[in-house]
Formats: C-alpha cells, sequence, structure tokens
C-alpha cells in the first residue's frame, strides 16, 4: 500500500477550529492575546525524529503528542510535546498559535506539520487546513509583512471615506463633531447598530483612551466601555487615580457595533478613521492610550499584535493635529475577563502610565 493510503483524517476544518477555541489558541487573533507563551526550544525540528508505525486506531486528539510529517506522509512519535491535556502552545499575536515568534502561521491542534493553517491578520486559524498534514500556500492577496498602508477600498468605501473627510474637515469643536458623526450614513454598521456610540468622561482631562467598538451594552445605552469590560476597566484605572467622570475621556474607532460583537473590518475603521482622526485633534490629549489590539494596530498602523505593542511607549500624530502626542497600548478588558492570569501584565501597564502621567 502507497504511503499516502497511511495518512488519517485528524481534524475536518470545523474541528480543529473548534479544538483550538476550547483551548484559548484563538486569543492568539488581532485584539485578543495568549500569555502562556512557549519558547520553539522546546520542540524538535520538523525532520528529527525517527519515524515509527502509526497506529491505526489515531484519534483526533493526538495523545502523547504524535504529529504527522508533510515529507512522507508517515506518523512520527514526539514524546517531547505534551498531551493536548496540558496548557496549549500559544503565542500572543496573531497568527501565533504555537510560540517562539512565528508570525502568521497557526500550528492547529499543537501538532507540527499536522495541521498547520496560515493565520490571516485577523482571519479564521482553521481556514485553509489540509487534514492530510500538508501546509496550504498563504494566500497571494495578502499584504506583504511590514506594509502598513491601508488597504485599498472598494468605490462604495472610498465615497464614504471621503465624505467622513469632507466632515471632519468642517468640524472646529466636540459638539459640531458629534453631529457629524452622528449624521453620517456612510458606514454599513450604523443600518445595524441600534445607537451611535460616541465618547464619554471629560475632554478636558489630558488623557484620552480609544478603544475597539461598541458591543451589546454599549449599543443600547449609547455610552462607550458601560459592560462588564467597561466596568472591569473603570475599576483598573481607579486604582490608580482615575476616575471616568474628572480624569480621562474614551471612545472607540469604530462608532457603531459590528453585528454580533465581531471584530470591525479595517474597510469599517478606514471609513471612521478621518471622524476619530479630527476627534482627537479637536480633544488635543497630552496622552493617549489605545485599548487592545484592534485599536492599536489601527492608529498606529502596525502589524504587530497586542503583546508586542504594550508596554511601549510610541507617538501618535494624524493630519489634523499639529504636534505628536505619548502613545501607549493596553489590553482590552474584555479579554482579561476571559483570561484573568494576563490581568498581572495589565496592572504593570496601569502603573507605568501612571508612573508617566505624573512625570514632569
Amino acid at each position: 500500500m502507497a504511503e499516502s493510503a497511511f495518512i488519517p483524517k485528524l481534524f475536518t476544518p470545523a474541528e480543529a477550529l473548534l479544538w483550538q477555541v476550547e483551548i484559548g489558541a484563538d486569543e492568539a487573533l488581532d485584539a485578543t492575546p495568549v500569555t502562556n507563551r512557549r519558547g520553539m526550544a522546546q520542540l524538535p525540528p520538523l525532520t528529527s525524529p525517527p519515524p515509527q508505525p502509526h497506529s491505526p486506531r489515531m484519534r483526533g486528539e493526538m495523545e502523547g503528542g504524535t504529529y504527522m510529517q508533510e515529507s512522507s506522509g508517515v506518523a512520527y512519535a514526539a514524546s517531547v510535546l505534551p498531551p493536548l491535556t496540558s496548557p496549549p502552545y500559544a503565542g500572543g499575536t496573531r497568527g501565533e498559535a504555537h510560540a517562539g515568534g512565528i508570525d502568521r502561521e497557526a500550528y492547529a491542534g499543537g501538532m507540527r506539520g499536522e495541521a498547520y493553517a496560515w493565520g490571516g491578520g485577523g482571519g479564521n486559524l482553521a481556514a485553509g487546513i489540509d487534514v492530510a498534514g500538508k501546509v496550504p500556500s498563504p494566500n497571494p492577496s495578502r499584504r506583504r509583512e511590514g506594509d502598513t498602508s491601508p488597504a485599498a477600498p472598494n468605490p462604495a468605501a472610498s465615497v464614504a471615506i471621503t465624505e467622513a473627510r469632507r466632515l471632519a474637515e468642517a468640524a472646529t469643536s466636540l459638539p459640531g463633531l458629534y453631529d457629524a458623526i452622528r449624521g453620517f450614513h456612510g458606514c454599513a454598521l450604523k443600518k445595524t447598530a441600534s445607537r451611535t456610540v460616541i465618547a464619554e468622561g471629560n475632554p478636558e482631562s489630558g488623557l484620552l483612551f480609544i478603544g475597539e467598538a461598541p458591543g451589546a451594552e454599549e449599543d443600547k445605552a449609547g455610552l462607550p466601555f458601560c459592560g462588564p469590560s467597561g466596568q472591569l476597566l473603570d475599576t483598573m484605572l481607579r486604582h490608580i487615580g482615575l476616575t471616568r467622570a474628572t480624569d480621562f475621556y474614551i471612545t472607540n474607532v469604530c462608532f457603531w457595533r459590528p453585528p454580533g460583537n465581531r471584530t470591525p473590518t479595517e474597510e469599517e475603521i478606514e471609513i471612521c478613521r478621518p471622524l476619530v482622526e479630527k476627534h482627537i485633534a479637536l480633544v488635543n490629549p497630552k496622552r493617549l492610550v489605545l485599548v487592545g489590539g484592534v485599536a492599536a494596530k489601527a492608529l498606529l498602523r502596525s502589524e504587530q499584535g497586542i503583546t508586542r505593542l504594550r508596554g511601549q511607549t510610541f507617538t501618535y500624530k494624524n493630519g489634523f493635529m499639529a504636534a505628536p502626542i505619548p502613545t501607549h497600548a493596553i489590553y482590552h478588558p474584555s479579554y482579561l475577563l476571559r483570561q484573568p492570569i494576563a490581568k498581572k501584565q495589565a496592572w504593570g501597564d496601569l502603573l507605568a502610565l501612571k508612573a508617566a502621567i505624573l512625570s514632569p
């Protein structure tokens, strides 16, 4: 019998995705990082383990760390890989579900070579999995690593962006900008949202927080960060002496809730961008804090995930601003609710923010 006949069907794409979601590997995408990273040094090269006969009863969970090698389709036993009941191999940025900083690649199921899938800047980790153990080629339409320019919008989006920029340029005050945002119909998210959610807090405080987009609670109330994640953020900020009423102002990169609380698309973010940029310019904060990977990547125009952006100080400036401002990125509180272990890092980031605010 040919070797290819020995290749078992281990996971369907749907099963692979479910496995990743259950272990939290979906947290490696975009705004939701994972902190339990393991080094590549713990894993052998794909060609290093000696061949072993496979068991016809080999199951999807691949207990003991067995994996498939693409070159021959023969099953290899890799005793150095822990069983799937142990903590998952997880990295911190999009497409890094196997630790060690392999950008834009995810090893689905933690089994090397068995079902690797290409990550896709927020795409589905299970998409394109070849369950026979082959690695699909990357999408040729994907932009190159390091290309931080916005994707070319479609004609309808271009019209909407032009209108958003016209409204942004015409706004000379925050109340005028609020009216412009409420009257803007170029973003399709507005059709499915209940309310336009703009901002809350003290715009004169000198400290501006920008998140991703409204969720279900925010859509009902018309206020940003008023649900469980916003309550957690308020609690954490209170512990460094900041209250929403007096000490900071908070908004999002999109003003309308995406259906099902999904992540806003690049196009939706680009349509809102002129209004967001003018919002920042009119508030004119002394310091900017980007909450979560979506906001951080959008405004810093970075391809890096939040685990790499947090803990640093950047500068931000757009065409409506006279001077750049110091900028920080922190974990989104919705991620902290799912991964409480990351609160230690988040607390360290907030202490660093407090020190930066207090510094002359």
